[in-house]
C-alpha cells in the first residue's frame, strides 16, 4: 500500500475498488476488499451472529454483515458513551512488538480481533467489553457490497452482558 498512488483490488479477474491505499482501507467497497486490505483484516460479523451476541441490535435493512478494524475496537469497562458494544472471551495474545493483538471470540463463538498498545496485560479466558464508535463500523449487504447508512444509526444501542458490570 505504500508503494502506490492508487490501488486495483482484484477478486477472480475482476475489478472490486479502485483508490487511493486509504480509501480501500477507510472505506472498503466490498467485504472482499475489507478483508483483503490491512493487517490483521478487518472482523467481520454476520447480522444472523449479531443476533446471538447483541441482542437488541438493530441494523439497518439490507444489512447483512458489519465490519469492524480491530484498531477502531477498545475496551471498556461500562457501555456508557459507547455506540456499538461486544462482550469477548481472550483466546490468544500475540505480542508483535509496540503493540499487542488479542484473538477473542463472542458467546456466540465469532472470532474477533482487535489491538491494544504495548504488552497486553491481560489473561487469556478473562472477559472483556469491546466497544467501538459508529462512524467505526462499515455495513455491508448480502452480495458483500458496502451500504450506507443514516448517521446516528446505532446511536441508541447497547449491548447487555449480565457478567460485566
Amino acid at each position: 500500500m505504500t508503494l502506490a498512488d492508487r490501488l486495483v483490488v482484484l477478486n477472480g479477474g475482476q475489478i472490486e475498488q479502485v483508490g487511493t491505499p486509504i480509501e480501500l482501507y477507510e472505506r472498503p467497497a466490498t467485504t472482499f476488499v475489507a478483508a483483503f486490505i490491512g493487517s490483521p483484516a478487518m472482523n467481520l460479523v454476520s447480522a444472523d451472529a449479531l443476533g446471538t451476541d447483541a441482542p437488541g441490535l438493530s441494523l439497518p435493512i439490507g444489512v447483512a454483515t458489519i465490519g469492524i478494524r480491530p484498531e477502531d475496537l477498545k475496551i471498556g469497562h461500562t457501555r456508557e458513551g459507547s455506540t456499538f458494544s461486544l462482550a469477548v472471551d481472550i483466546d490468544a495474545i500475540e505480542l508483535v512488538g509496540a503493540e499487542s493483538y488479542i484473538h477473542a471470540t463472542t458467546a456466540g463463538g465469532v472470532e474477533i480481533v482487535f489491538r491494544v498498545a504495548g504488552r497486553s496485560t491481560m489473561s487469556i479466558g478473562s472477559r472483556v467489553m469491546l466497544q467501538a464508535e459508529p462512524d467505526a463500523i462499515h455495513c455491508f449487504d448480502s452480495a458483500g457490497r458496502r451500504v450506507a447508512t443514516p448517521a446516528g444509526i446505532f446511536g441508541a444501542t447497547r449491548l447487555i452482558d449480565p457478567q460485566i458490570g
